[in-house]
Protein backbone atom coordinates (compact mmCIF):
# COMPACT_ATOMS: atom_id res chain seq x y z
CA UNK A 1 0.00 0.00 0.00
CA UNK A 2 2.80 2.38 0.89
CA UNK A 3 4.53 1.66 -2.44
CA UNK A 4 1.32 2.34 -4.34
CA UNK A 5 0.87 5.70 -2.60
CA UNK A 6 4.49 6.61 -3.31
CA UNK A 7 4.06 5.64 -6.97
CA UNK A 8 0.83 7.67 -7.15
CA UNK A 9 2.57 10.71 -5.62
CA UNK A 10 5.56 10.46 -7.94
CA UNK A 11 3.38 10.04 -11.02
CA UNK A 12 1.30 13.04 -9.90
CA UNK A 13 4.44 15.16 -9.66
CA UNK A 14 5.58 13.98 -13.10
CA UNK A 15 2.18 14.76 -14.69
CA UNK A 16 2.06 18.16 -13.00
CA UNK A 17 5.59 18.92 -14.22
CA UNK A 18 4.70 17.89 -17.76
CA UNK A 19 1.64 20.12 -17.72
CA UNK A 20 3.71 23.05 -16.44
CA UNK A 21 6.39 22.50 -19.09
CA UNK A 22 3.73 22.41 -21.83
CA UNK A 23 2.18 25.60 -20.45
CA UNK A 24 5.55 27.39 -20.49
CA UNK A 25 6.16 26.34 -24.10
CA UNK A 26 2.66 27.47 -25.12
CA UNK A 27 3.13 30.77 -23.29
CA UNK A 28 6.40 31.56 -25.04
CA UNK A 29 4.90 30.66 -28.43
CA UNK A 30 1.93 32.92 -27.71
CA UNK A 31 4.28 35.74 -26.71
CA UNK A 32 6.23 35.39 -29.97
CA UNK A 33 2.98 35.50 -31.97
CA UNK A 34 1.84 38.57 -30.05
CA UNK A 35 5.13 40.35 -30.67
CA UNK A 36 5.03 39.52 -34.38
CA UNK A 37 1.44 40.76 -34.56
CA UNK A 38 2.37 44.04 -32.86
CA UNK A 39 5.31 44.50 -35.23
CA UNK A 40 3.05 43.86 -38.24
CA UNK A 41 0.51 46.34 -36.88
CA UNK A 42 3.24 48.97 -36.59
CA UNK A 43 4.35 48.40 -40.18
CA UNK A 44 0.76 48.58 -41.42
CA UNK A 45 0.21 51.84 -39.53
CA UNK A 46 3.34 53.42 -41.00
CA UNK A 47 2.36 52.26 -44.47
CA UNK A 48 -1.14 53.67 -44.07
CA UNK A 49 0.18 57.03 -42.86
CA UNK A 50 2.66 57.21 -45.71
CA UNK A 51 -0.05 56.36 -48.22
CA UNK A 52 -2.30 59.11 -46.81
CA UNK A 53 0.57 61.60 -46.99
CA UNK A 54 1.23 60.60 -50.60
CA UNK A 55 -2.40 61.26 -51.45
CA UNK A 56 -2.29 64.66 -49.78
CA UNK A 57 0.92 65.59 -51.58
CA UNK A 58 -0.57 64.47 -54.92
CA UNK A 59 -3.73 66.52 -54.31
CA UNK A 60 -1.64 69.52 -53.35
CA UNK A 61 0.49 69.10 -56.46
CA UNK A 62 -2.59 68.95 -58.70
CA UNK A 63 -3.74 72.26 -57.24
CA UNK A 64 -0.37 73.99 -57.38
CA UNK A 65 2.48 72.10 -59.08
CA UNK A 66 5.95 72.87 -57.76
CA UNK A 67 9.37 71.29 -57.69
CA UNK A 68 9.26 71.24 -53.89
CA UNK A 69 6.15 69.03 -53.92
CA UNK A 70 7.78 66.67 -56.42
CA UNK A 71 10.77 66.29 -54.07
CA UNK A 72 8.46 65.82 -51.09
CA UNK A 73 6.51 63.12 -52.95
CA UNK A 74 9.75 61.36 -53.94
CA UNK A 75 10.98 61.43 -50.32
CA UNK A 76 7.65 60.05 -49.14
CA UNK A 77 7.80 57.21 -51.68
CA UNK A 78 11.37 56.45 -50.63
CA UNK A 79 10.32 56.32 -46.98
CA UNK A 80 7.41 54.04 -47.90
CA UNK A 81 9.63 51.62 -49.83
CA UNK A 82 11.98 51.23 -46.83
CA UNK A 83 9.13 49.96 -44.64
Amino acid sequence: MRDQLALLGISGVIVTGAICAAAVLYSSASQRESSASNEFKGHATVLSQTFMESGQIADEFERKPSEELVKKHAENNEHQSRH
